[in-house]
């Protein structure tokens, strides 16, 4: 996961909005190279995206996190659970 931080016009109220942009690979399923399984990948990628989010920082995600939440399943549930409670859906 890397973060990019772009400089925003001001708006309305003159003060300047950065925007995050994140940059996020989940993959299909094991472990990765260092170990970690899809879960904890997982779990990292939120935490970092809910510290944004308690901060009010603007954001973008891109990415593939390998979850097809058009289907039904607790990986869907818990992914679209976590994008509403941070207004991202």
């Amino acid at each position: 996961m890397s973060w990019i931080t772009v400089p925003m016009p001001a708006g309305d109220d003159g003060l300047d909005r950065p925007c995050d942009m994140a940059s996020i690979y989940v993959p299909p399923s094991g472990c990765t190279h260092n170990g970690l399984t899809k879960a904890e990948i997982v779990k990292h990628i939120q935490d970092s995206v809910r510290q944004k989010h308690d901060k009010g920082h603007t954001m973008i995600l891109m990415g593939d996190i390998n979850i097809d939440t058009t289907q039904q399943s607790p990986e869907a549930s818990q992914w679209t659970a976590f994008l509403s409670s941070i207004n991202m859906e």
